[in-house]
């Protein structure tokens, strides 16, 4: 499990952990310490950042991909519509879609929250602002496609303009 922390470092926690385990493996005592003491220090970091926020175009993100917190997260989003999103809604309502909204998912480890899922068709629906048009963001929503595309999952992103301009 990664954890990306707000300075941009990884923790490959898991490695961590697994270095953790096979201490009394051929190791001398100060090998055995200082894997001991880097796991209790970054074990520290991983609970702060559990209770960390950061912000994000006005959004509190979570920043532990614990299904626990995503959910959490996924509820917030949930309570606190953006107009094209609830637009989006009622229209999937008319048609008497089933869907879900926010759905919290975590796939190779990269926490997701779907704006909106279509079980049957296996389909997700993101309806993008702003934010979606720097180039960071882009980057990241190229490698989410990707890695829902990875698990069969169908993308469709639809700019804020369009669900405005249609509905």
């Amino acid at each position: 499990m990664y954890i990306q922390t707000n300075l941009s470092h990884n923790i490959n926690l898991v490695g961590l952990l697994a270095e953790y385990v096979k201490i009394g493996k051929g190791k001398s005592k100060a090998e055995k310490k200082k894997i001991r003491e880097e796991y209790k220090e970054k074990s520290k970091i991983v609970k702060q950042l559990r209770r960390e926020y950061i912000k994000e175009e006005g959004k509190k993100i979570f920043i532990s991909p614990s299904q626990k917190y995503l959910e959490k997260y996924a509820n917030d989003n949930r309570k606190h519509k953006t107009q094209e999103e609830i637009k989006t809604e009622s229209i999937l309502i008319q048609k008497n879609i089933e869907f879900e909204t926010q759905k919290p998912i975590i796939l190779d480890n990269i926490p997701m929250i779907l704006d909106f899922y279509i079980p049957k068709l296996k389909l997700v629906i993101e309806v993008d602002g702003g934010y979606h048009k720097m180039s960071k963001q882009q980057i990241k929503d190229k490698k989410r496609d990707k890695t829902l595309q990875k698990y069969g999952y169908s993308v469709m992103r639809i700019p804020n303009e369009l669900v405005n301009l249609l509905f």
